[in-house]
C-alpha cells in the first residue's frame, strides 16, 4: 500500500513539474520577455523613441494620448525596416494604425486597423494616404510630427477610416499565470506563505490600478486639450482673414470675433501650462477636463 502511495505521489509531483514548466513556458512568451526594445514598449504605450533620436517620448506619448494610433521613431534611415517593424507589432497594436518614421521623418505608414486586410482593405489604403500627409513639412523640429499624425487619425476617425475608441492597453496576462503558479506552490508548500502573498499581491494590483486609472485620466485630458487645439487652428484661419482687412471695414462681429479668439488663445495657453503638471490629483484632473470642455464649448462662437 505504501509502495503505490509512494508511486502515486511521484507520479503526481511529475505531472505537477510539468504543468509548471509549461505555465512558466507560456508565462514567459505572453509576459514579453523574448520581445525586442520596440515590442516591449509599445505594449504599454503609443510612443517608441529609439535611442539618440531627438524626440521627447513623453512628450510624444502626451500628443497621441489614447488614440488608436502608435508612432515608432527609428534612428537613421528607414530603408526596408518599415515592413519588419510592422510585422513584429501586428499582434500588439492589433487594431491601430502604426506610423514609422526615420531621423529624416520619412514614413512607412502600416494599418492594423479592424478589418484592414478584409473587407476594409481599401479604407486601410486611404487611411495610410492620408496618414502621410504633411509629416516631413516639420523635419526641423521632429516632435511636431506627433501632432501632425495626431491631427491626421482625427480627420481619418472623422472621415470613418479609423476607430475613434481609445486604444486599449493590457497588463500581460502573464501576470496573472504567475499569481496562479505562486498560489500553487504555496497551497502546497506553506498555508502561511500562500496569506502574506496573496495579501502582497491585492496591494500590489491596488496599487497598480490607482496608477493605471490615474494614467488613463491624463491621456483622456490630452485627447480633450489636443481636440481643443484642432479647433484653435482652425479658428486661427477664419481670425487671420477678419485680421487681413482694413480697420474700417471690420464689422462688429468680426471686432467680437478677434477679442473672442484673443481670450480663448490666452485660456489655452494658460491651460496647457497646468497640464504639464504630471502629479496633478484627481481633483485637478477633473477640474482640468471641465475647463477644456468649456473652452471647446467657447470655440463654436467663432
Amino acid at each position: 500500500m505504501r509502495r503505490h502511495l509512494t508511486r502515486w505521489l511521484a507520479r503526481g509531483e511529475a505531472w505537477l513539474m510539468i504543468a509548471c514548466v509549461a505555465l512558466g513556458i507560456v508565462a514567459v512568451s505572453g509576459a514579453g520577455v523574448l520581445d525586442d526594445d520596440i515590442q516591449r514598449d509599445i505594449r504599454l504605450s503609443n510612443v517608441y523613441v529609439a535611442p539618440g533620436v531627438d524626440v521627447e517620448e513623453a512628450a510624444a506619448e502626451r500628443i497621441v494620448g489614447n488614440r488608436n494610433l502608435v508612432v515608432v521613431y527609428l534612428d537613421g534611415d528607414l530603408g526596408d525596416r518599415g515592413s519588419g517593424v510592422c510585422d513584429s507589432l501586428s499582434g500588439i497594436a492589433k487594431g491601430s494604425f502604426v506610423a514609422i518614421l526615420d531621423e529624416d521623418l520619412d514614413m512607412y505608414g502600416c494599418s492594423l486597423l479592424p478589418g484592414a486586410d478584409e473587407e476594409n482593405l481599401g479604407k486601410a489604403y486611404v487611411a495610410e494616404t492620408v496618414m502621410r500627409f504633411g509629416v516631413e513639412m516639420v523635419a526641423e523640429e521632429k516632435i511636431q510630427s506627433a501632432r501632425v499624425l495626431a491631427s491626421s487619425y482625427d480627420r481619418a476617425v472623422a472621415a470613418g477610416l479609423a476607430p475613434q475608441e481609445a486604444r486599449e492597453i493590457r497588463a500581460p496576462f502573464a501576470r496573472y499565470l504567475v499569481a496562479a503558479i505562486a498560489l500553487g506552490t504555496a497551497l502546497v508548500g506553506s498555508l502561511a506563505v500562500y496569506w502574506r502573498g496573496r495579501r502582497l499581491g491585492h496591494a500590489f494590483a491596488d496599487a497598480t490600478l490607482a496608477d493605471a486609472g490615474l494614467r488613463g485620466r491624463r491621456l483622456q485630458r490630452d485627447a480633450a486639450l489636443a481636440s481643443v487645439g484642432v479647433r484653435l487652428l482652425e479658428a486661427d484661419d477664419v481670425i487671420r482673414a477678419i485680421a487681413a482687412k482694413p480697420h474700417d471695414e471690420r464689422t462688429a462681429g468680426d471686432r467680437r470675433r478677434l477679442a473672442t479668439f484673443e481670450r480663448l488663445a490666452s485660456s489655452y495657453s494658460r491651460l496647457h501650462e497646468r497640464t504639464q503638471q504630471e502629479d496633478a490629483e484627481p481633483a485637478e484632473l477633473d477640474a482640468q477636463l471641465h475647463e477644456i470642455e468649456r473652452l471647446r464649448d467657447r470655440f463654436e462662437a467663432i
